[in-house]
């Protein structure tokens, strides 16, 4: 089986096991200096962790995409 398969089988269950992304996305997202963006570009998004890490922080954007080559991932990302 191959690994967008894997995260795609699992995508439901990955919030619980994703520690280390989340704390590298809260990390990334605490070193951004400006709080506005026109266009944010997330590749490889997984279940959001940018995203909502960049929402907590009151970053905002005019455009975010995400993207992740799992479309059951996509699917759970907000």
């Amino acid at each position: 089986m191959n690994v967008i398969q894997e995260f795609s089988r699992f995508a439901n269950l990955y919030e619980t096991h994703n520690i280390i992304q989340s704390q590298v996305a809260k990390k990334l997202v605490d070193m951004i200096e400006y709080k506005d963006y026109k266009q944010i570009l997330d590749i490889g998004c997984g279940s959001g962790s940018i995203y909502k890490n960049m929402l907590k922080h009151k970053i905002l954007f005019d455009s975010f995409t995400a993207l992740d080559l799992s479309k059951e991932m996509l699917k759970i990302h907000p």
